[in-house]
Order: structure tokens, then sequence, then C-alpha cells
């Protein structure tokens, strides 16, 4: 069996190093998503809240001026729910310190 190849007493095995993991692991990435950044929030584990809930509610491409725009909408959904309910007033925090540079952080709060 090819395990007990590298598992046999006295046998070294040397393995990648720890850049070519991380290498390897964002070249598996960008294949994957086809090297679109936004592909990537869409499917977990970068859609997902801590509790396994989806975070990522919508992907929305429209014409801007200068090309294509895109809106991309987070929220957990306990707090998406809130939205629903008469007379409750909201306040929004979308300040990200994670935000790649190629976004721009729009957010909006209002009461309902």
């Amino acid at each position: 069996m090819i395990r007990e190849e590298f598992t046999a007493p006295g046998k070294i095995t040397r393995g990648l190093s720890r850049e070519q993991v991380i290498s390897r692991v964002y070249r598996a990435r960008h294949n994957h998503f086809g090297g679109s950044i936004y592909g990537q929030v869409e499917v977990p584990p970068l859609s997902l809240a801590r509790d396994g809930s989806n975070f990522f509610q919508f992907n929305f491409t429209f014409p801007g001026e200068t090309g294509p725009d895109r809106l991309i909408g987070w929220g957990h959904p306990a707090l998406v729910r809130l939205l629903t309910y008469d007379n409750v007033s909201l306040f929004l925090d979308a300040t990200f310190r994670c935000v790649s540079a190629s976004f721009l952080p729009v957010h909006r709060g209002h009461g309902l």
C-alpha cells in the first residue's frame, strides 16, 4: 500500500515546505473559482456564519460608469429576519477590517 511506503519504520519522508503548501492551496482555490474573488465569497467557508448558517445573502451585478459594478450583501439570517418586523429601529455597522482593497464598503442604517 502507498501508506506503508511513507510510514514504514526507519524511513524518513520529506514533505512540502509551508510556502509550497500555501502556494498550492492558493492555486487550487484560484482554479476552482476561476480566479474570481466574488466566487470565493459565495460558497463555504466564506459564505457561512460561525454557527454554520448562510451569511451570504445576495450578489448583484449592474452597469456602472466605467464598467460593471457588483453589490454583495452579507448578513446573519437572525438579524436579516429583524428587517421584517414592524416598528423596529436598527443600527448597522458595516465596517470590516478584512475587506480586500478591490471592495468598497457601502453601508446604510435606518429605522423601520
